[in-house]
């Protein structure tokens, strides 16, 4: 009994890998006939475009024998005045070109200048940061100087109040004595509050300072985002002077092909001419049959040159058009950065009002840092 479910399991297994095996089969089987109709569907679409280019061919070929020579030679002049054309817009875009890379060196010029001018406000900024903090540092110990000095002369007011309300002491001289230091010591604490109300009025003065300090800062910041604006401006237009760059050389390049191509059209039509005539000189009636027709076929070689070189012409065109368009584009953003300029140049006006601000804030710290000195 094992021994059969054993053979019935084995030849289930051996079931199950026959299926699986004929399932792939299958599968390939599918995707090979995809492939298959996928190919047929590429070579029907081939035959079909090669049908219609043959047919353009031979509509092509019937206009060309309808053509003489008089409406090729048109033709020809007409390709050469479109090849001039094309050596004129090449020279424009050229001069176009100088004039923005020299617009891109000043550029970067005042790009320079405006890096040195915020590098040295944030130095200046940082500085007076530095003495911000050092005052008020100072400024706290003096504070607390006054106040131990104003606890000791109250201690001492104290006292002496204390024995001038109390005995009289039975030395007059020690009396006379106490009355003079407690003079001295009123002398003193009146004084010493002076010198506390003229500190608070310059604590209170000082206390202006970390305003005016980050006013600056954010002025620094601003700079340096306009600064940052700029640099992308360049930055693009040194882009767009590379592009215009190749441009102009593949400009170049094609004029050169197709002043190749128009002079060896002209050779060709030269060649014809020669031939056709001295085929017209020697052979006789009968034979110039056959020379209509080897002309014509020259006259279709020639024709389909000339159509290429004609849509060579348009594609300059367009190409013409587009670059004047982006040589528009690019002098719209130079106007742009030029307006940037003015406006760091602006910055750069208020910059040197805040540096008198900060001047005068320092000859304050100053005057503050010789008051204490004196009330020390």
């Amino acid at each position: 009994m094992k021994e059969v479910e054993e053979f019935e399991s084995l030849e289930e297994e051996f079931r199950k890998e026959h299926e699986d095996v004929l399932q792939n089969e299958i599968c390939d089987l599918r995707r090979a006939v995809e492939g298959s109709e996928l190919q047929c569907q590429e070579l029907q679409n081939k035959l079909e475009s090669v049908t219609v280019e043959l047919k353009k061919k031979s509509d092509f070929a019937e206009e060309l024998q309808t053509m003489n020579g008089k409406d090729l030679v048109q033709e020809v002049a007409e390709l050469r005045r479109s090849l001039h054309d094309a050596e004129g817009l090449g020279r424009d875009a050229k001069k176009e070109w100088a004039i923005l890379r020299s617009q891109n060196l000043s550029l970067e010029e005042s790009v320079v200048t405006l890096t040195a001018s915020h590098n040295k406000m944030e130095a200046e900024v940082s500085s007076l940061r530095h003495q911000l903090s050092v005052e008020k540092s100072h400024n706290k110990q003096m504070q607390t100087d006054l106040q131990k000095e104003l606890t000791v002369a109250f201690d001492e007011n104290t006292k002496l109040t204390a024995l001038l309300d109390g005995k009289v002491p039975k030395n007059l001289i020690d009396a006379v004595e106490l009355e003079r230091s407690a003079a001295n010591l009123t002398k003193e604490l009146t004084a010493s509050r002076e010198a506390e109300e003229a500190l608070r009025g310059q604590l209170a003065s000082l206390q202006v300072l970390p305003d005016q300090v980050q006013h600056l800062g954010k002025q620094a910041a601003e700079a340096q985002a306009v600064l940052h604006s700029v640099q992308d401006d360049i930055q693009h237009h040194r882009q767009k002077n590379a592009d215009l760059m190749k441009l102009s050389e593949q400009k170049d390049s094609d004029i050169e092909n197709l002043s190749r191509e128009l002079q060896r059209v002209c050779d060709e039509l030269a060649e014809a001419r020669r031939s056709g005539e001295e085929e017209r000189q020697l052979q006789p009636v009968i034979d110039s049959l056959t020379a209509e027709q080897d002309q014509q076929g020259r006259f279709a070689t020639l024709n389909r040159e000339k159509e290429e070189l004609q849509e060579i012409i348009d594609v300059l065109r367009q190409e013409k058009q587009q670059l004047k368009a982006e040589l528009e584009d690019t002098m719209e953003l130079v106007a742009g950065a030029q307006g940037g300029f003015a406006q760091a140049e602006m910055l750069s006006l208020d910059q040197q009002s805040h540096e008198e601000e900060v001047r005068q804030l320092q000859q304050q710290i100053e005057q503050l840092q010789t008051s204490l000195q004196a009330a020390n």
